[in-house]
């Protein structure tokens, strides 16, 4: 059976521990500085080191998921777009119908079938722009 022991510090004890282990930091930090050879090798190692990092990621990688999203999306607002301009054109029909003023039936269909255009109409607009420029 392997038991490990662990000493435990109190609060200030442990503050006085990392001071130490700072000042260590920070006379090493000081012989690199007074030593310049050291100090360009240093410099050129961190230079290289963070040119090889291959972690960054750059914008217009992930475009192409962003656009397969962006087309999902929008083919769902176009259907649910559809049946809600159906179901309400209708509706308003009917009540227009039973009220008695049937000459507002074309300005409510017209008004409904602008809505469903602007579903298609305003990204057509937009790919326009975007061969433009």
């Amino acid at each position: 059976m392997n038991l490990k022991k662990y000493k435990s510090y109190t609060f200030a004890e442990y503050r006085m521990i990392q001071n130490e282990d700072l000042k260590i930091v920070d006379k090493m930090i000081a012989h690199i500085k007074k030593n310049k050879k050291n100090y360009k090798r240093l410099v050129i190692l961190v230079a290289i080191v963070l040119l090889n990092d291959t972690s960054i990621i750059f914008a217009d990688t992930n475009l192409a998921a962003i656009d397969t999203l962006g087309s999902k999306m929008l083919e769902v607002v176009r259907v649910v777009g559809y049946w809600y301009s159906v179901i309400m054109c209708s509706v308003e029909s009917i009540k227009a119908a039973m009220n008695g003023t049937t000459n507002n039936i074309t300005s409510i269909i017209f008004k409904y079938s602008l809505l469903f255009g602007t579903f298609y109409f305003v990204p057509t607009i937009f790919d326009m722009i975007k061969t433009v420029f």
